[in-house]
């Protein structure tokens, strides 16, 4: 710094005689400015002086020669700053011959030469360490610091972590690169990596449930992977939605991911960026879940955001504007099978909850205000309509997350369902005929579930082989048998209080009132075999088992478990389950549905498609 600060007088000194040499830019040739800086110039280079002595101020050190040169100051002792103590052994270490020896010696660090000298002369060399030890930090933390700046460049300002970058950086131990790449390098380090594997086996972990004192479910399953799925679920659907916020429910899953009471649209996106995380949302008719896959290392992160989206949604005014073209779309893309399904739900319960649609209509899209949505928000997202499930992560840190959850403890609204039964028809004169015909069918946990979904495999629910026709369904030989070109499938829907089971049929509009008079007549004279009922269990099973197979599916059945039944069954029960059923049974609820009201949705040319009292 004293040589800083000489140099700063030197170029002071210079630009007043008009020696510019230290500035190149002022060397420039026809340069003619230097009359009008040179003032500027020489006020800087003084305050900058005057910053220096500030903040880097003028250390005495003739004071702690002692340290450097112990054997040459003894007749100075008494001038030293010491205490008696210290003076004694100074000057005792002084007259040591021996230890002048290895003092001189160019291999010894100053530093060790003191640390050495603390058994003979404690207190001195106490006091020559306590006055080394900042210079030595302050290296390595500048040494640290450098090594920092160096890492975490622009180039790569996406590096997240550090520590081990930092950790080679600054050990004394030097790593040979070109030996750890060259055992890369050789071919065959696959099977050399193979033959040396460990036979540990990763433990196995049961799904956890735990009910908490105010309501909320979770529900989780240990599965080892380095990506966790998570998802916190409510009782929000469209069955829920009233007169006054008809359509909630689709704005709220295409709200996700907009501001919060706490965090700006563009921090959620960012973050989510950063940690390696995909939020989404999805909604039916009874539930809204927000889900999160987040690498296992940023969980942490992960949750705070999953959290946040989920409980403190904002609903600014400008951002559910700016959404409305996200919303739009849904709309406008809906294929006629959803369009029959929905006017489906809404024949069979009318304007009960279940016959809302989970798409906002039309005529309301742009009406749900920020109060509204945040009202629907207060209504269905308290504790006691929640569940919080997850995969591949610890059961208590997700009970720890849920109890952190900022939300309501009301009851929230409850909307039943009724089973009325009725007829809607859209004409739109498409070239293509979607009709759906259902009963009531059964709910969640009731004995018939198991035997609706064992008929529905039975009907037949599409191909299972790819480009196939699945031309030996019951269902696929009424569609041949009819003449007309087109197919069908069995339908079979569960809800907490209701259900829905029955067929729908695509079909050339020409010949869709033929085709859907033999699948009607297949569904009502359909004869049940043992053999039947064998087959369709196996389906039945495949299918429970094969959903466990993609994680947002498994994450999804959790979760609906948890938030609708406040439990989990494992696929192995649920299939154990479905083993249980008879032949008897499967007829028995088949027959309930078709001797009760039944419901019709037609969309396209409907010029032959008969009415439902004609079928």
């Amino acid at each position: 710094m004293k040589g800083f600060q000489r140099k700063l007088k030197s170029w002071k000194s210079a630009v007043q005689k008009d020696n510019v040499s230290n500035f190149p830019s002022l060397q420039q040739p026809g340069y003619k400015g230097l009359g009008t800086v040179k003032n500027l110039i020489r006020n800087h280079l003084e305050q900058l002086r005057e910053a220096v002595d500030k903040y880097f101020p003028s250390l005495s050190t003739e004071k702690l020669d002692w340290i450097v040169s112990p054997f040459e100051l003894a007749d100075m002792a008494e001038e030293l700053d010491f205490t008696a103590i210290e003076r004694d052994e100074f000057l005792d270490m002084s007259a040591d011959s021996t230890l002048k020896v290895k003092f001189e010696k160019s291999d010894v660090t100053l530093a060790a030469f003191w640390h050495g000298t603390l058994g003979e002369y404690p207190n001195l060399a106490k006091k020559a360490i306590s006055l080394l030890l900042p210079f030595s930090t302050s290296y390595l933390c500048d040494q640290a610091f450098s090594a920092m700046a160096t890492l975490k460049s622009k180039q790569r300002n996406r590096l997240l972590s550090l520590e081990d970058d930092m950790r080679v950086a600054l050990s004394t131990i030097r790593p040979d690169i070109k030996k750890c790449f060259s055992q890369f390098q050789k071919r065959g380090y696959a099977a050399q990596a193979a033959a040396q594997q460990s036979t540990f086996a990763l433990p196995t972990h049961e799904p956890q449930v735990t009910t908490l004192p105010n309501g909320a479910v979770v529900a989780s399953l240990e599965t080892n992977a380095p990506v966790s799925h998570l998802a916190v679920l409510f009782k929000a659907g469209s069955r829920y939605e009233t007169a006054n916020n008809i359509g909630a429910s689709h704005i709220l899953r295409s709200s996700v991911g907009l501001g919060t009471k706490n965090t700006s649209s563009f921090t959620i996106t960012r973050t989510l960026q950063q940690i390696g995380g995909s939020l989404s949302c999805e909604a039916g008719r009874e539930h809204v879940l927000y889900g999160l896959d987040i690498i296992r290392d940023n969980i942490g992160t992960g949750l705070d955001i999953l959290g946040d989206v989920s409980t403190q949604p904002a609903f600014k005014a400008w951002e559910l504007g700016d959404n409305l073209g996200r919303v739009k779309d849904d709309v406008a893309t809906m294929d006629p099978t959803t369009v029959a399904v929905e006017l489906l739900h809404k024949a069979a319960f009318r304007k009960s909850g279940l016959g809302n649609s989970i798409f906002i209509p039309k005529h309301l899209i742009g009406k749900l205000t920020t109060e509204k949505m945040q009202g629907f928000v207060a209504s269905t997202h308290t504790s006691s309509r929640m569940a919080i499930v997850g995969l591949g992560v610890e059961h208590d840190a997700l009970v720890s997350f849920a109890k952190g959850l900022s939300v309501g403890s009301d009851a929230g609204i409850v909307n039943s369902s009724v089973f009325g039964g009725g007829e809607i028809r859209q004409e739109n004169g498409a070239a293509v005929t979607v009709v759906a015909v259902a009963g009531q069918g059964a709910s969640l946990g009731s004995s018939d579930a198991a035997a609706l979904a064992i008929a529905q495999q039975i009907l037949g629910t599409g191909p299972h082989i790819k480009w196939g026709g699945n031309a030996s369904s019951v269902l696929a030989k009424a569609v041949a048998a009819s003449g007309g070109a087109g197919s069908a499938s069995a339908l079979n829907a569960n809800y907490t209080d209701s259900g829905l089971f029955g067929y729908f049929v695509i079909a050339d509009s020409s010949s869709v009132g033929q085709v859907l008079g033999s699948v009607h007549d297949a569904v009502k004279n359909l004869n049940i075999t043992e053999a039947d009922v064998a087959r369709a269990k196996n389906q039945v099973k495949a299918a429970i088992h094969m959903a466990t197979e993609a994680s947002s599916d498994s994450l999804e059945d959790m979760g609906m478990q948890a938030l609708l039944t406040g439990k989990y069954l494992n696929p192995t029960a649920a299939a154990a389950a479905v083993d249980g059923v008879t032949a008897g049974a499967v007829r028995s609820a088949l027959n309930k549905v078709l001797d009760g009201k039944l419901s019709m949705s037609s969309v396209g040319n409907l010029n032959s498609v008969p009415y439902l009292d004609q079928l």
